[in-house]
């Protein structure tokens, strides 16, 4: 599979991975109503974590396409669900740090996503937001 959707901390951080092959546009979707799925069934503050370390981009195109996704209705819903309490990203390619960081704009909704270097610090930062300190525990 390209990606999985896992629920931890009982619900608390949801936990998506993109495989290598990732699909930017049918991934994203399909991913996004796991996502919501999760988000609807859980706790009342939910962190999102998306590690997107494996995911390889091919060309602008497929970050033009991501880019329109995040538009789509399925997409939206998930990102300003009133659970989500912040979403955190794991990035190690600098053309996709770049595009999640010009999601901070009108057209995408000034969505903010930081950016981590390892799942432990984003893991320790979802902790902190929900718990108030942060855990060394991944």
């Amino acid at each position: 599979m390209s990606y999985t959707v896992e629920s931890m901390d009982e619900g608390a951080i949801i936990l998506t991975t993109m495989g290598a092959d990732y699909d930017v546009t049918d991934d994203m979707l399909a991913s996004s109503d796991e996502t919501f799925a999760l988000l609807e069934s859980g706790p009342t503050r939910i962190v999102m974590i998306t590690d997107a370390r494996l995911l390889k981009v091919n060309s602008l195109e497929d970050i033009l396409m991501g880019g329109k996704t995040i538009n789509d209705p399925r997409i939206q819903r998930t990102m300003h669900h009133p659970k989500l309490i912040k979403s955190l990203s794991v990035i190690n390619s600098k053309l996709l740090q770049l595009a999640v960081k010009g999601l901070n704009s009108a057209s995408f909704g000034h969505t903010d996503i930081p950016i981590y270097e390892s799942p432990e610090d984003a893991f320790n930062v979802a902790r902190k937001l929900l718990y108030g300190e942060a855990s060394t525990a991944g």
